[in-house]
């Protein structure tokens, strides 16, 4: 009994060390509330001290489960050595847990200081899914310093351990405490976890916003709300604008199109060269940073105030093929449903050869956009190659295609370019701003020190994109292409660039991760400047009716003809869980689950806190009303 209760000694003494060091680890945490009033300050200390303990006490229980059998089991019988080597080997996955907790923490605080999330569902999507972990472009640097960092996690928790069986400060464990002590500790953790859920439910009903932030900073928080409680009493929680989205998916039932797709047959057959640069934001369609594009872009319809349909890749290219607003992308990667525009391209047996510098698997583009064309036809990026040089050999294939084409039948082609996406990659000779870091190390990134340098390793990324585009632009001229084919240029989202205190995208709808170049060239069109509010969201509204369309856009998408003189009075961007509407003057954004409506906020367009909310409200309720029937217009 006294080495087992030995045993128990060490790991409890080892717990304790682990959560001091813990406490250390999510301190990151507590730094990022802001703390209003006395009420957020003991909010964001009691959540500290509990969420700390939880992270590691939920690793702990199977530890200590595992302990008592190994000490009811073997107590019975004299096996001394046995018993040795079984807590030989519950002392090492004590260990290997401990350490992965902290690796998990540390992961998610790099997570959330760069991209201002946590891990959740669309992590766990970017690592599962085949090519997730290939789009976030780690360097060699990267990876060696992460495998320091997670070498150096297990050697505190091997010393640790070492510190907690050798008997040096032997008072620091839960069983050295006098009984009367023991079970103080748990009901001072049980009124931690009360303090802070019943402040947060009161702040819930109350609709504090401070106390609702400051849940935000530390993973897994687990709301608890009074609402249903409230109004049994008779007690009126304050109001807050929720849109309703059906979150039960066994209750959907996919309706695309509304109507079935109608056509005349005299239509003409167009080509089509869709071009789309991961991460390209709006200023960049610059004469100096790219001086190709922009002469093509005064020869076409350029689009000065354009949306993307998200702020990520997924919602991004998903709005601007389909139409529709990223909340439906759950559903029909469900379904495999492809977009009507690809439909009637198949029907019209149209040649195609799709390419990316990336890979088709992540995000799912081909289970959802591209999911009826054959695997054949779809080129994916070559493992080894940078951003840069995928693209270059994407585009000699295309121009290959163009070339060899069956000359009688009309063609689609499409070309995802990886060069602006982080790390933002170009070629020596396409260097045109300096100084630029030369390493992109995600451990050991300082963006408050590093971000300029960062941002002009982007743009002469972006100016490694203008020669490729141009590429496919002079072939098509030269080759009097441009007299019978769409060209559609724009990108799938922007890039922060620390401006509104973000950096990349997917993290925020900031203008710089939202608003990207459109260039539309049409046979016969001419050149046109087109300031008003456009989105991806208007592209197939545009493109069906010039393949024979004859639906309105309603029966098939959310957009509007880019062609047509009157402009939006509002659109609409998503990401994995959250909407923004955003008009002339506002921006709104709204959880796609209920249970994260904290995460609602409104500021001005330009991205602006703004006092009096009531006035957005007011003046955008018809606005929301009809919004409100299109997030699930297709789902009936």
């Amino acid at each position: 009994m006294k080495n087992n209760l030995s045993a128990k000694r060490v790991l409890w003494r080892y717990f304790t060390l682990s959560y001091i060091a813990v406490l250390f680890n999510t301190l990151f945490y507590l730094k990022q509330i802001h703390y209003n009033d006395t009420v957020t300050i003991l909010f964001g200390l009691s959540m500290y001290l509990f969420y700390s303990f939880l992270y590691l006490f939920l690793v702990f229980i199977p530890v200590l489960i595992l302990e008592i059998l190994v000490r009811k089991v073997l107590k019975r019988h004299d096996r001394s050595l046995v018993r040795k080597q079984c807590l030989a080997v519950i002392f090492g996955i004590t260990i290997v847990l401990f350490t992965l907790v902290q690796i998990l923490i540390f992961t998610d605080k790099q997570l959330f200081q760069l991209y201002h999330f946590h891990i959740n569902g669309f992590v766990w999507n970017l690592i599962t899914t085949p090519g997730g972990i290939e789009s976030l472009g780690s360097s060699d640097s990267t990876l060696i310093s992460i495998v320091m960092i997670f070498a150096g996690f297990f050697a505190l928790q091997v010393a640790l351990f070492v510190m907690a069986r050798s008997g040096v400060l032997q008072r620091v464990s839960f069983v050295s405490l006098k009984f009367r002590y023991q079970i103080l500790f748990p009901i001072f953790l049980i009124f931690l976890f009360g303090f802070q859920s019943f402040t947060y439910g009161i702040c819930h009903l109350q609709a504090k916003s401070a106390v609702l932030s400051a849940s935000n900073a530390f993973p897994l928080y687990i709301p608890v709300t009074f609402r249903s409680w409230a109004k049994k009493f008779g007690i009126s929680p304050k109001r807050t604008v929720q849109l309703k989205f059906n979150e039960n998916e066994n209750d959907l039932q996919l309706h695309y199109p509304l109507q079935s797709m109608q056509y005349t047959w005299d239509a003409p057959d167009y080509n089509i060269v869709w071009l789309v640069a991961e991460s390209w934001r709006a200023d960049m369609l610059d004469h100096e940073i790219m001086p190709q594009t922009m002469a093509f872009a005064k020869k076409s319809t350029w689009f000065l105030n354009h949306y993307s349909g998200g702020n990520g890749t997924r919602m991004g290219l998903f709005s601007m093929f389909y139409g529709l607003y990223g909340n439906y992308w759950f559903e029909f990667l469900h379904h495999r449903k492809g977009p009507v525009l690809i439909d009637r391209l198949i029907d019209l047996d149209y040649q195609m050869e799709l390419f990316t510098s990336a890979k088709f698997s992540y995000p799912e583009f081909d289970k959802t956009l591209f999911v009826d064309i054959p695997s054949k036809n779809l080129h994916e990026y070559t493992k080894g190659l940078s951003g840069w040089e995928n693209d270059r050999r994407h585009v000699t294939a295309m121009i290959d295609f163009l070339e060899h084409r069956e000359k009688g039948r009309p063609f689609f082609t499409f070309m995802f370019f990886e060069s602006p996406h982080a790390q933002y990659y170009f070629p020596e000779e396409s260097i045109i701003k300096t100084p630029f870091l030369k390493d992109m190390n995600y451990a050991r990134m300082d963006l408050e020190n590093d971000i300029t340098l960062i941002k002009n390793r982007y743009i002469n990324s972006c100016h490694h994109l203008d020669s490729q585009l141009g590429r496919i632009i002079h072939y098509l001229e030269s080759n009097q292409l441009l007299e019978k084919t769409i060209v559609i240029i724009t990108g799938d989202h922007g890039e922060e660039f620390m401006e509104k205190g973000h950096w990349g995208h997917n993290s925020a709808y900031t203008e710089e991760q939202i608003r990207v170049p459109l260039v539309l060239w049409l046979p016969k069109g001419q050149p046109q400047l087109v300031t008003k509010m456009t989105s991806h969201l208007d592209i197939p509204a545009t493109i069906m009716p010039l393949f024979g369309t004859t639906n309105p856009a309603s029966d098939y998408s959310l957009g509007h003809n880019l062609l047509e003189p009157t402009g939006r009075t509002y659109t609409v961007v998503c990401d994995w869980d959250s909407l923004c509407y955003v008009n002339h003057d506002y921006k709104a954004v709204f959880p796609l689950q209920s249970y994260n409506f904290h995460k609602q906020t409104t500021t001005t367009r330009t991205d602006q806190e703004i006092a009096d909310k009531k006035r957005f409200f007011t003046s955008s309720k018809n606005d929301l009303a009809l919004l409100m029937t299109e997030i699930n217009k297709f789902n009936q």
